[in-house]
């Protein structure tokens, strides 16, 4: 048969090579066979490598050394079977000698036993480490790794630090179920890494270099990887901060689902991870404004009360004017509260559930139902209320405050307390009706 010529040709030129090589590193033809169980397999250009104890099947010829100095091979395909033991004796004892020779044998770095050709799942640092079949590897190569130093280049300007995607695709293989992430991961990967790019362009031109140092703070290792995850709050795919890690998560059984919408939450990582960190860092000190909360203030606080402070001044007739927001105390009271009434907050339609990313925005908005309502009142012509105002409010400043209990209104209320006009609402309220605690005003005057 021509396949066994070929075979038993192919062995004699290994053995000539072999014991070339095994002369080469000083190792004795003569010493003892090991006699650990290992199976060898040729693959199709009839070179063989190790993992150590497994080795990559190709061509159908298989060699296997059991306990015992005699080898065996045998052509597999249908139809043959002839026992080749003259050669494969010869062949295994030399490949024995330059597996399990001296110091100076063949590093694991090199060709002859690198993992990338190892036939059977490994362990590395017990993660397990599949083998990937040639068309995998091909896709990895041709749609993953060409395209891979384009998008770390493209995260890396973005972010203003060098990040790199060290995905190892051969942990993640077991996990494939469908044919996407079974037979052209390439294309999947470049495609998760891809949309990853768009949603972190949106996150960047809305957050700025706030939002790029808090994503580098919160992701310190500036990596992004691909894994399973068992939170119950990700059904299909997500992505969340792990480990200073920018992990894209995807739900058992769901790796290739909905990649474009795996980090269309971005910023919703960034916050928690935030949150968590700042917890873990600081405890009770903690502040209760979160990256969404301190990003509102700026967007929708800073830029506009200073000129807010100067209209309420003006038509008061006083020559300054202060607003206090309270953003901390205001914080922390919502907080508590959302955290000790979690039924309450999780079905009540009048709860503002996403209070943090918006609390800069209503605190404004609470003062300029302030700014309103005093020129609706004719504040900025009339000297006798002008009068009643500065002599009721003689610190010349208005608050916002959330408080536990009011002292008569229902939802909300203004108090004058030691010179100051306070604005009061419950955390239950906040946001609601937020025009109505300024009305009366004149009547406590």
């Amino acid at each position: 048969m021509d396949f066994l010529k070929k075979a038993k040709k192919t062995m004699k030129d290994l053995e000539t090579d072999l014991n070339k090589a095994t002369a080469a590193l000083g190792l004795n033809n003569n010493a003892p066979q090991d006699t650990s169980t290992d199976q060898y397999t040729v693959q199709d250009n009839f070179q063989f490598s190790s993992d150590n104890s497994q080795y990559t099947a190709q061509d159908n010829i298989q060699y296997t050394t059991q306990d015992t100095a005699r080898d065996t091979a045998q052509d597999t395909s249908p139809g043959n079977s002839q026992s080749i033991d003259q050669y494969g004796s010869q062949f295994m004892a030399a490949a024995s000698k330059v597996q399990n020779g001296s110091a100076r044998s063949t590093p694991a770095s090199t060709a002859m036993n690198t993992p990338a050709t190892s036939v059977a799942p490994s362990s590395v640092g017990g993660v397990m480490r599949a083998k990937l079949p040639l068309a995998v590897r091909k896709s990895l190569r041709d749609d993953w790794e060409s395209n891979k130093p384009m998008f770390e280049a493209e995260i890396s300007g973005l972010l203003g630090i060098p990040w790199t995607v060290p995905i190892d695709y051969s942990t993640l293989y077991p996990l494939a179920e469908t044919e996407l992430p079974k037979e052209n991961p390439g294309k999947m990967l470049s495609n998760y890494i891809s949309s990853t790019i768009t949603n972190l362009k949106l996150y960047v031109d809305k957050y700025g270099n706030d939002g790029k140092a808090e994503l580098n703070r919160t992701a310190f290792t500036h990596t992004i990887l691909l894994a399973e995850t068992s939170n119950p709050k990700i059904s299909v795919s997500g992505c969340e901060i792990a480990n200073g890690s920018f992990l894209i998560v995807f739900a058992k059984g769901r790796l290739g689902y909905n990649i474009n919408d795996a980090t269309w939450e971005l910023s919703t990582a960034v916050n928690s991870a935030g949150s968590a960190a700042d917890a873990s860092a600081l405890g009770d000190t903690a502040s209760a404004l979160d990256f969404d909360a301190r990003s509102n203030i700026k967007a929708c606080w800073d830029p506009k009360v200073t000129n807010l402070q100067a209209e309420i001044g003006t038509t008061l007739g006083l020559p300054f004017f202060t607003l206090t927001p309270n953003f901390e105390r205001n914080a922390a009271a919502l907080a508590w509260f959302e955290k000790t009434n979690p039924k309450m907050v999780k079905k009540d339609i009048q709860w503002q559930k996403d209070w943090r990313a918006r609390i800069g925005e209503w605190t404004i908005r609470y003062f300029e139902a302030c700014r309103d309502y005093l020129l609706e009142a004719g504040f900025d012509d009339d000297e006798m209320l002008r009068e009643g105002f500065k002599d009721a409010v003689e610190n010349n400043e208005i608050q916002l405050r959330v408080v536990d209990k009011l002292v008569k209104g229902t939802y909300n209320e203004v108090v004058i307390e030691n010179g100051v006009l306070v604005i009061q609402t419950l955390p239950k309220w906040w946001a609601t009706n937020h025009r109505d605690p300024i009305r009366s005003l004149v009547d406590m005057l």
